[in-house]
């Protein structure tokens, strides 16, 4: 490979042949080009020539080297270059070899240097792209998982849990809602209590070791049962005191969306990698949700009863990414239709309130669902009663929503 100025080439070689050619004038007159020396000296000018331009440099530098000697004795010795020849033959044709062979091998040389560092820039660059492609895949992943934590995702399809829990033939839910915190909460002992006018708590139904608790619970038997009962919020042994200890390891109120406690899981094993606060969380708001079905028992109830419903979905809304829909209709001239619509059409987790009786406006809250649940059970309203539009709207319940806003929307 030859990319320098031949120019350059000619005055490199001009300068070490005439530092050589010094040399030899000063050290052995006699011998004019070192003829008699192996190797000789006036090899180093074809092979520096060529280690530095390539082939063809060193192969004429070589040449002119040759000549060069054949000149200069002739001039002082009188040897013609036939002579010469015959006489140095191997140093007439070793010049000019070496020269272009050394400029080949440099230029190979070179050639692999140049594409060793193209493909060295090129990995550098994948290199950057991957090291890119990487960051940007880890800040993914946080964000993903971020969004996941936020979204609730571990509570995602609760609203078909509860349908099983309470859908026609179901039987007594207590049982699957046990089931249903086992798989969703990694809960591994529990019971659930309730608790009668008396003050008694009555243990009903239980899971794993759950059932080695006491049947019956009164005031003062249990620290963690009055304490979470008196603060009607979740309370674990940690919040007991350094040195507490039991068998119970957190107590969950089940309390309905007036406020009221109706029920208090007693946690007595947790999965290792469930013992958590975000555990105890998932499992207070499925039993807030259980408790808020078997207070209300669904269907069509009084409004007074339907607004603690609604607060309730937008706390689980705002507390635990839980989103739910609110779809209202109405039937001014379809009045007893619209309700037996209404109360057939609703599924086991729905409730519905008439807010309007002049306009026979409803408000029907679906828990944990969307706005295409909304515009299905709205759809199948007005195939039911053949009556027209019955002016649907849909009023999302996410984090951002309140119950004023809520009400304000129904209302308008």
């Amino acid at each position: 490979m030859e990319t320098r100025s031949p120019w350059r080439a000619a005055i490199d070689f001009v300068l070490i042949a005439a530092l050589i050619a010094g040399a030899n004038a000063l050290l052995d007159r006699s011998d004019p080009g070192w003829v008699a020396l192996n190797p000789t000296p006036f090899l180093l000018a074809p092979i520096l020539v060529g280690l530095r331009y390539g082939f063809s440099a060193g192969f004429i530098s070589g040449v002119a080297s040759v000549a060069g000697v054949m000149a200069a004795r002739a001039a002082l010795l009188g040897e013609g270059p036939d002579a010469m020849f015959q006489a140095h033959r191997i140093y007439v044709l070793a010049l000019p070899i070496f020269g272009g062979l050394t400029g080949h091998l440099a230029g190979i040389i070179r050639a692999n240097l140049t594409n060793a560092v193209v493909a060295r820039d090129q990995l550098r660059a994948a290199n950057a792209a991957l090291r890119a492609d990487l960051a940007a895949g880890r800040e993914s992943q946080q964000q993903l998982q971020s969004e996941l934590a936020l979204s609730g995702i571990a509570l995602a399809s609760l609203d078909d849990d509860l349908r099983r829990l309470f859908g026609k033939g179901a039987g007594d839910p207590l049982p699957g809602a046990l089931d249903l915190l086992a798989a969703r909460c990694g809960i591994q002992g529990a019971a659930l209590f309730l608790r009668w006018e008396s003050g008694v708590w009555e243990r009903r139904h239980a899971l794993g070791s759950g059932s080695d608790l006491p049947a019956d619970l009164r005031a003062g038997d249990l620290e963690i049962l009055d304490r979470a009962g008196e603060a009607r919020e979740t309370v674990a042994l940690p919040d007991l005191g350094a040195e507490a200890s039991g068998e119970v390891i957190a107590a969950i109120p089940w309390r309905e969306p007036g406020g009221a406690v109706i029920a208090m899981l007693l946690v007595t094993d947790l999965d290792f990698f469930s013992a958590n606060w975000e555990t105890l969380a998932r499992a207070e708001i499925i039993g807030q949700w259980v408790a808020a079905r078997l207070t209300n028992g669904g269907g069509v109830i009084d409004e007074a009863d339907f607004r603690p419903l609604v607060a309730f979905a937008v706390q689980s809304a705002k507390r635990h990414r839980l989103p739910s829909t609110v779809l209202r209709v109405e039937a001014p001239h379809a009045n007893g239709e619209l309700t037996e619509a209404v109360v057939r059409d609703l599924h086991a987790t729905a409730s519905a309130a008439r807010i309007d009786a002049a306009h026979n406006r409803y408000a029907i809250l679906l828990p944990l669902e969307g706005k295409r649940d909304a515009e299905r059970l709205a759809a199948a309203l007005e195939q039911r009663l053949q009556a027209g539009s019955l002016a649907p709207k849909t009023i999302p319940i996410n984090r951002d929503a309140s119950e004023a806003a809520v009400w304000k929307e129904l209302e308008d």
